[in-house]
């Protein structure tokens, strides 16, 4: 065991690999942390309902029309507003970015 530790430490290529790793952990937990806290809340638009996220009490997304159908168009239900918002929230906590594509939304609409 001391013989592997001291190869790690006398070589630096593999100093640095183990650095690396060690700080894209710890940053993965840190944006777990980061991500506790957010919440959905859907809300009555003109013409139809969107959603919001909050981070703790800050609005972080204001979601007033379905994303990435290409025109302006609000949800018709409030289900269908929770439905898509629920599917960025879950990105969000897995520490993806809150983009969806219209073949993403579309899926998510007609599921039950």
């Amino acid at each position: 065991m001391k013989m592997i530790i001291k190869k790690i430490f006398s070589s630096p290529i593999l100093l640095a690999f183990l650095i690396m790793a060690i700080a894209v952990i710890g940053y993965k937990q840190v944006e777990k942390i980061r991500n506790k806290g957010l919440s959905l809340e859907v809300v009555q638009v003109k013409n139809g309902y969107g959603y919001q996220i909050f981070k703790g009490k800050k609005l972080y997304i204001n979601q007033e029309q379905i994303p990435a159908i290409g025109h302006r168009e609000t949800f018709k239900t409030e289900d269908d507003a929770e439905k898509v918002g629920n599917l960025i929230l879950q990105k969000l906590e897995k520490g993806q970015s809150p983009t969806v594509t219209a073949k993403q939304v579309n899926q998510v609409l007609t599921s039950k």
